[in-house]
């Protein structure tokens, strides 16, 4: 039996002594694949993809589709605007809020807390999102976030953003508003570009 098994182990070695195992044919599978390693920073905004974003687990720059050089941001008095390049107030979480989403800044504020996106009325002039205390209680802190058929040059997935009462943001001759769709030419799409892990609050 000893003899046996040292026949059957010389046979599986190859045959002669000069000869050499072929090697394994890969499988399609197998095919070793290029990829960043984990440490890397996120390539064109890539990092956790659509769905991390939205269970909030990314942070965020918000752009208009199609113009990635302009990223929504808090201005001094803490209304969103448009603005040329990345700022410090220009980061967001997407948190949702039972079917809906509170966009909460990346950053805290002076008083050591992160601040929530809310629509704000102004009398006979346009409705403007403003930053506030986080409240899900507060409805007019509570977005829609739907997407959008297609995709810019860009590649990112393009999104509606809408509060309650039917509004969306839309980018105006006033600045950055809220419209009712049926007052809106059409509501702006933006695409939310990946910044990274977000901090737990």
């Amino acid at each position: 039996m000893l003899t046996a098994a040292v026949a059957s182990l010389g046979a599986c070695s190859g045959g002669d002594d000069g000869g050499q195992a072929a090697a394994p044919t890969p499988t399609p599978g197998s095919l070793a694949t290029s990829s960043p390693p984990a440490s890397s920073p996120p390539a064109n905004g890539a990092g956790g993809g659509e769905g991390a974003i939205l269970r909030g687990e990314r942070q965020v720059a918000i752009a208009p589709a199609g113009t990635p050089d302009s990223l929504l941001t808090l201005d001094g008095t803490d209304r969103l605007v448009l603005a040329k390049g990345s700022t410090d107030r220009g980061l967001f979480i997407l948190t949702p809020a039972g079917g809906r989403f509170q966009i909460k800044t990346a950053n805290v504020g002076a008083n050591g807390a992160t601040s929530c996106l809310r629509v704000k009325e102004n009398g006979v002039n346009p409705l403007t999102i403003v930053a506030a205390a986080c409240n899900t209680a507060d409805q007019e802190q509570l977005f829609t976030v739907e997407a959008s058929m297609g995709k810019p040059a860009g590649g990112l997935p393009t999104y509606t953003i809408g509060g309650s009462g039917g509004v969306y943001l839309v980018d105006s001759a006033e600045g950055l508003i809220a419209q009712e769709i049926g007052d809106a030419d059409g509501s702006n799409t933006f695409s939310f570009v990946d910044r990274g892990p977000s901090t737990p609050a």
